[in-house]
C-alpha cells in the first residue's frame, strides 16, 4: 500500500533457540505463553477484556503473559493498573509503554491479541503477523480485512471474552 508498509527485512520471524535467547534476554520462562498487543492505551482499544481473559486463562497457562506496549491516556493506564491489581495479574500484565524493541518483542511472543472497538489498518496486526504470530482479534471492519478465521488466527465478537478465550485456547 503505497506509504503505508511493514519492513519485512526487520518484521520477520526468528527460529526456536533465537525466541528462547529472546526470552531469556528478557526475563521471561521459557514454557510461557505470552501475548502481545501493540497499541495506544485508550478507550477505542478496549485493553480491559484483554486483562480480564489473563485473569480466566491462568487456570489453564499458569505462564501466562500479557505485553501491552504503547503509552496513553492517563486515566485510562490508571484504570488498567487498578484492574491489574484486582485480577492479581501484577508481574503477568505488563503496562510496557512506548518501545523502541517492537519488533524483538513481537519475536519473543506467542500470539498477538488485538481488542479494538474500531480498527481501520491495523499496522500493529501486520507487524505482528509479518513476525510469524497467530492472531486474535476483535471482529471490526479492519480485523476482517487482515484475519482469515482458522487460517491466520480468530476473530472474537466485541467484548465477547468466551470468545476471546477460546481463540487463544484454540492456538
Amino acid at each position: 500500500i503505497d506509504g503505508v508498509g511493514v519492513d519485512l527485512d526487520a518484521f520477520h520471524p526468528i527460529d526456536h533457540n533465537s525466541k528462547q535467547e529472546l526470552r531469556e534476554e528478557y526475563g521471561f520462562p521459557e514454557n510461557a505463553l505470552i501475548l502481545i498487543y501493540a497499541a495506544e492505551l485508550n478507550a477505542n482499544k478496549n485493553q480491559g477484556i484483554l486483562i480480564r481473559a489473563v485473569h480466566s486463562l491462568m487456570d489453564s497457562f499458569p505462564d501466562i503473559y500479557l505485553l501491552l506496549l504503547g503509552d496513553g491516556q492517563a486515566p485510562i493506564e490508571e484504570r488498567y493498573r487498578k484492574l491489574i491489581h484486582e485480577e492479581e495479574l501484577e508481574g503477568r500484565v505488563l503496562l510496557m509503554g512506548y518501545r523502541k524493541d517492537v519488533i524483538k518483542l513481537f519475536q519473543l511472543s506467542d500470539i498477538c491479541v488485538a481488542s479494538s472497538i474500531r480498527e481501520g489498518l491495523g499496522l500493529n496486526v501486520i507487524e505482528a503477523m509479518a513476525c510469524g504470530l497467530p492472531v486474535v482479534a476483535s471482529s471490526n471492519r479492519g480485523h476482517r480485512e487482515l484475519i482469515v478465521p482458522e487460517k491466520n488466527g480468530f476473530l472474537f465478537s466485541l467484548n465477547n471474552i468466551e470468545e476471546l478465550c477460546n481463540g487463544i485456547y484454540r492456538l
